[in-house]
């Protein structure tokens, strides 16, 4: 089994982290961050050059298979969170079970608030917001389906239909990059008709979560601009055009605890 995290810009501190000898521990890197003992470090600009360092970091997470070879079990990991030995029990096991797995967002969000969420913590901007809205309908995507998706951690067996489903969520994420990596794996998924198995209890994992993140050295950059957040409703509106569900029933949540967290107020 292979767990692997991608370090761009010094965003993350690798340290702390339960090493098992059974395991295979990979670090990408850009140079801005040591190798620490036990884990293998990769240089992810000898792979995937691009002077945008989140673009950069997610190549690896969406690709594992231009890493890795074909049979291996990948484990994604974000970088802010510490592994420890009861993750690593759990994710040997996840591969007893399927050659796919992924979690469900704690606020099992719909597609508006999904998207929203990151508007309103001002990681994207209105424009960008409505861009990729069009582009998902374009492709088809069925946003009523949406599947609350969390990419904290991911668990892959690279085999020609994980590669299938990689490469389709590159493409859609790389379209509109400074959307949340979230949207484009559910329209993979959809595309694709190839649906991994769902963890419905994040807790279960042992170690994800905000409070866990102790890794994490500083904020994500942030594209959007300073006040958008008094086009929301500006915004949904225009996203209807689109998505054809009305927000009435479908945007309900209320995002100022996470703007608070991510610095906005």
């Amino acid at each position: 089994m292979i767990i692997y995290t991608c370090i761009t810009n010094g965003y993350d501190v690798p340290e702390g982290h339960y090493i098992d000898p059974d395991v295979r521990y990979v670090l990408l890197h850009d140079g801005s961050v040591s190798v620490p003992d036990g884990w293998e470090g990769i240089d992810v600009r000898d792979t995937f050059k691009c002077d945008q360092p989140v673009r950069q970091s997610l190549y690896p997470k969406i690709n594992p298979h231009k890493f890795f070879d074909k049979g291996e079990n990948t484990v994604w990991i974000d970088g802010g969170y510490r592994i420890t030995k009861y993750y690593v029990d759990f994710c040997r096991e996840q591969f007893r079970q399927g050659d796919f797995t992924r979690l469900l967002h704690l606020e099992k969000c719909t597609f508006y608030e999904e998207m929203m969420e990151g508007f309103m913590c001002q990681y994207f901007t209105f424009d960008d917001a409505i861009a990729a809205t069009k582009t998902y309908a374009e492709a088809g995507m069925n946003f009523k389906k949406y599947g609350s998706i969390l990419c904290t951690s991911i668990w892959r067996t690279i085999n020609d239909n994980t590669i299938a489903f990689d490469e389709l969520w590159w493409k859609y994420f790389d379209m509109h990059y400074n959307m949340v990596d979230q949207i484009s794996f559910d329209l993979s998924m959809q595309l694709n008709n190839y649906y991994a198995r769902v963890i419905t209890d994040r807790d279960s994992v042992g170690i994800l979560g905000h409070g866990n993140k102790v890794n994490r050295r500083g904020p994500r950059p942030k594209y959007g601009i300073k006040g958008q957040q008094s086009r929301e409703l500006e915004l949904v509106q225009e996203m209807y055009k689109y998505v054809k569900l009305h927000p009435k029933f479908y945007y309900k949540r209320d995002f100022t605890y996470l703007m608070k967290r991510h610095g906005v107020i």
